[in-house]
């Protein structure tokens, strides 16, 4: 196997929720790189091809009656899978790649992972089930990955809720990843051939040998371009306005000051621990913990925000998709408050924003200010913005705040 890892050959990969053009799209870029004297082998996740794991697997997801098996759980089916990846991944993939083979690759870990999520697979359980993919792969990394977007799904009867669970959960696993290799979010909802067009911009553009210093940088913008619909041309893009920073500062000096912090986090964070597992007071013997109150080491962990974690955003009773997400997760924001939420479910109903009006948020916010009641944390100061929408009342001017987000399209952002 060629251990030269500038010879190797380049992983493409094709992501997102079935019914968004992925599998078509691969096959078209395979074929495109084909045609243009590129070694390329297009491959899927768990697999098709006859006489491997892979295929097997894929049946036997779709059809276990087939087997004489009546039903499977979530978990153990999302384990059959990364069973043929890895075969696939050892058989397959690192040779084709180590003899300078370009792979197209329909579909990656991010399946395995946003579907176990979605299908509330346990999520310790899945990240061991990632982490041993992981390791077989190495530090073999996409050169990049293309994650398809769509509103609807094409010829899929699913649904449109649970789809958007998928994508919701897709966008958020590529936010993450795109800080370990290059990532590029497509929106497929024109003609295919537009479609095409930008992928083949950024296979382009990945293929380009890696030059000093500035490669690195230079290809992130043009993912990020891409993201945000910039025309980049006809032509393959080799240069960027965007300056690179170099700094020369030198790496920080600890001191008594820091290292105190750090003391006194780490012991704030073991009390956290202490309480959760109900052991018995005291929970510490420094005098000064032991006697004030301070905030929790990691902001997650405070009460508040569990509850907008498990309250607010993970909610499978309402809709799922990106802009729906945000508008709940501002708007308690906004409030910060626990009680504020609860009061306007307990009025209104479901918080959609499918169903916002102004004026029945605001009827039920004046009264209980007129009754007497803080709709806002006392945590921290929110601005009134009452210069900008011009209320007097500050949670109109919130409201009104949330509209022109929405309206200025900053969730797709």
């Amino acid at each position: 196997m060629n251990k030269n890892k500038s010879m190797w050959g380049k992983l493409f990969v094709f992501e997102g929720p079935d019914g968004v053009g992925k599998t078509t799209i691969s096959q078209k870029i395979a074929e495109y790189l084909s045609a243009n004297g590129e070694a390329c082998k297009l491959m899927t996740f768990p697999g098709r091809e006859d006489g491997t794991l892979g295929k097997l697997i894929y049946e036997f997801h779709h059809e276990p009656s087939k087997y004489g098996v009546k039903s499977v759980t979530p978990t153990s089916q999302q384990i059959l899978h990364i069973a043929a990846h890895l075969d696939a991944i050892e058989r397959q993939v690192l040779p084709l790649l180590a003899k300078g083979h370009h792979v197209v690759l329909d579909r990656f870990w991010w399946s395995t992972w946003v579907y176990g999520l979605t299908s509330s697979v346990n999520r310790q359980v899945l990240e061991k089930m990632i982490d041993l993919e992981k390791s077989y792969w190495g530090d073999v990394k996409p050169a990049v990955a293309i994650l398809l977007r769509r509103d609807t799904p094409i010829n899929r009867e699913v649904s449109l809720q649970d789809w958007r669970k998928l994508s919701y959960e897709y966008d958020a696993l590529a936010a993450k990843e795109k800080t370990s290799y290059s990532v590029s979010i497509l929106t497929n909802d024109t003609d295919l051939e537009i479609t095409l067009q930008k992928v083949r911009e950024v296979i382009n553009y990945a293929l380009i040998p890696p030059e000093p210093l500035n490669d690195q940088h230079d290809q992130q913008d043009f993912f990020e371009q891409e993201q945000l619909g910039l025309d980049l041309g006809q032509e393959k893009k080799t240069s960027f306005s965007s300056p690179i920073v170099i700094s020369h500062i030198l790496p920080a000096k600890p001191t008594l000051v820091f290292d105190t912090y750090w003391r006194f986090a780490v012991e704030r964070q073991n009390i956290f621990f202490r309480k959760l597992r109900a052991q018995p007071q005291p929970w510490t013997d420094d005098p000064i913990l032991a006697t004030f109150k301070f905030t929790n080491a990691y902001r997650a962990s405070d009460r508040v925000s569990q509850y907008l974690i498990r309250h607010v955003i993970y909610r499978e009773d309402l809709p799922a998709s990106i802009e729906e997400v945000f508008f709940r997760i501002i708007l308690f924001k906004l409030f910060n408050k626990i009680e504020t939420w609860q009061l306007l479910e307990k009025n209104i109903g479901e918080i959609i924003y499918g169903e916002y009006s102004f004026d029945q948020y605001d009827q039920v916010l004046t009264q209980a200010r007129q009754a007497g009641q803080s709709v806002y944390s006392a945590a921290y100061i929110m601005p009134s913005g009452g210069k900008s929408f011009g209320y007097a009342v500050k949670h109109r001017n919130h409201l009104k705040l949330i509209e022109q987000m929405i309206a200025d399209e900053l969730p797709k952002n």
